[in-house]
């Protein structure tokens, strides 16, 4: 279970590191609840960077959202797997956020 928290968890800040691109490649991952209907989807697939404030502010609710899976698989997941696993899965969750976290302020990709 706590694996899938991790999973989701990186699944939730690569969509959110990537809107601009993906939205460029007539790709949309965002929930469709996170937007506003259909037509602020379709204005993305249209003109990815014409709404960078609107991007980044979606970017950061999934980047929040993706805060609560990464607490569970740390704090319950993490700990039970053995000990030279631990600091390779720390260093990559922590590595991950922090470039994930760059880029969705930044819009580098």
């Amino acid at each position: 279970m706590y694996a899938r928290d991790m999973g989701i968890a990186l699944q939730l800040t690569n969509i959110a590191r990537d809107i601009i691109t993906d939205a460029g490649e007539n790709r949309v991952y965002i929930p469709l609840v996170m937007l506003n209907g259909d037509k602020e989807r379709k204005a993305l697939l249209e003109s990815p960077q014409k709404d960078l404030g609107r991007v980044r502010e979606i970017a950061m609710e999934l980047l929040q959202m993706a805060e609560e899976y990464y607490y569970r698989a740390e704090t319950f997941g993490i700990p039970s797997l053995p000990r030279s696993a631990q600091v390779a899965v720390l260093l990559a969750r922590y590595l991950k956020k922090n470039t994930n976290l760059l880029s969705a302020s930044t819009f580098i990709y």
